[in-house]
C-alpha cells in the first residue's frame, strides 16, 4: 500500500559535511535569502545563461513512508509563476526507516529577485515546500 512519507522541514544551505567518526552531518552556509548580482537588462531580454546562477544543498529527514516512484524538486518565480528549476529522480522509501535527504542543485538559475518557492514533491503530491528570497546586490 502506497504511504508517502512526512518530511520534517527543508534547509537550504552551501554545502553538508559528513563526519566518518561521528557519523554526524553538519549544514554549512544555511540561507534564507541569497544576494546575487543582476543586470540592468530586463531577465527575459537575456539568455537563460547570463541570469545569476547559485549552487545550494537541499536537506532534510524524511520518516513514515513507503512508497517508490518519481521525486521532483522544483524552484519556482512566484512572481512570474515560472519554474526556474526541475530536478527528477526515481526514489524508495520503506516503513520503519528514516531518510536523511541531500539534494544538490548546481544549475538553478535565478531571473530575478524576489520570493522563490522550492517544493519536494513525490508522485505529483507536494510534501514540502520552502519559501526563500532572491535579492540585488548594489555594486
Amino acid at each position: 500500500m502506497k504511504k508517502l512519507p512526512q518530511v520534517s522541514g527543508l534547509v537550504l544551505c552551501d554545502r553538508v559535511l559528513f563526519d566518518t567518526g561521528t557519523l554526524e552531518y553538519t549544514y554549512s552556509g544555511v540561507f534564507h535569502t541569497l544576494n546575487l548580482s543582476f543586470s540592468d537588462t530586463p531577465p527575459h531580454l537575456l539568455p537563460r545563461n547570463q541570469w545569476p546562477l547559485r549552487p545550494f544543498t537541499v536537506c532534510g529527514t524524511l520518516f513514515n513512508g513507503d512508497v517508490e516512484g518519481r521525486m521532483e524538486l522544483l524552484v519556482s518565480h512566484l512572481e512570474w509563476e515560472k519554474a526556474t528549476y526541475r530536478q527528477r529522480r526515481w526514489v524508495s522509501y520503506r516503513p520503519g526507516r528514516l531518510y536523511y535527504l541531500e539534494i544538490p542543485v548546481r544549475e538553478c538559475y535565478f531571473p530575478a529577485p524576489g520570493r522563490y518557492e522550492l517544493t519536494y514533491s513525490i508522485e505529483g503530491t507536494r510534501l514540502a515546500r520552502r519559501y526563500f528570497d532572491i535579492l540585488n546586490r548594489k555594486e
